[in-house]
């Protein structure tokens, strides 16, 4: 998503009528929009946030096929930015329960959508697990039930990294208590020492195979807002400098291939 995409998204939509709706992993795009929104008249209430939790990985066999590979799918939809309408709560929870009745290919048909009233927030709480997961697995090139037995701290100061920067940001609300945070940076530990031989994550994947990837939009956005409200990172900015290297290459190589296809 950049601001031509976003600004086209908005475009589309008649003043207070409709809304744009990123499902993309991290911040990045929902910024954008937030942004772009903002610029064009006040329009941020007809900006959604969305946070989507589905397992899935490329088919080892079958180009361009994806695998579910979960049975418990869930989604949550609210609103980007507090709004005083009541009636614009109403018609966001009208969107949740379409999504709920839409008939979706299976396994997905068994997806649960929830109206979220602090959406964003629930988009941190996925960031504490996800970029853990996928920044340490990619900067150490092994599968997470290795990182478990070797690397397992990084795991645990990449999640309260991704906690620092979110406390530190105006109306982010994760945690009612310290012990809220500390039993939800256990929880990401545990899935990695849960995590079955040779799992690894889509960052990861897309990093060791040279393809573009979300380390920029959804860790590097972390980064940068760490900068922006001077929190300091134990690991997670030292993780996506040795990693970004790679990525820049994977995009300017994709650059290249629509540039000049074969």
């Amino acid at each position: 998503v950049d601001k031509v995409l976003a600004r086209e998204s908005l475009k589309k939509l008649k003043k207070d009528v409709g809304f744009v709706l990123p499902l993309q992993n991290g911040l990045f795009a929902l910024d954008m929009l937030l942004s772009v929104a903002s610029d064009d008249g006040g329009r941020e209430h007809q900006v959604l946030g969305g946070v989507t939790r589905v397992y899935a990985e490329p088919d080892a066999t079958l180009p361009n096929v994806v695998r579910v590979t979960n049975t418990i799918h869930s989604m949550e939809i609210g609103i980007a930015v507090q709004h005083d309408s009541a009636g614009l709560s109403e018609r966001v929870k009208q969107i949740v329960s379409l999504f709920a009745c839409s008939a979706l290919p299976s396994p997905l048909h068994r997806i649960e959508t929830h109206f979220s009233r602090d959406v964003v927030s629930a988009v941190w709480s996925k960031l504490v697990i996800v970029v853990p997961l996928g920044l340490v697995g990619a900067a150490t090139r092994v599968p997470l039930d290795v990182v478990a037995q070797h690397a397992r701290g990084l795991i645990i100061d990449c999640a309260r990294d991704v906690q620092d920067v979110a406390s530190a940001q105006p109306n982010v609300s994760l945690y009612n208590s310290p012990e809220d945070a500390q039993k939800a940076v256990a929880r990401v530990a545990s899935l990695v020492d849960q995590a079955t031989p040779g799992t690894t994550v889509s960052l990861h994947r897309d990093l060791q195979a040279g393809r573009v990837s979300e380390l920029d939009t959804q860790i590097g956005f972390i980064v940068r807002l760490a900068t922006e409200s001077n929190v300091n990172l134990r690991c997670l900015g030292v993780l996506y400098n040795a990693l970004l290297p790679s990525d820049i290459l994977a995009r300017q190589a994709s650059e290249r291939s629509c540039t000049n296809p074969a």
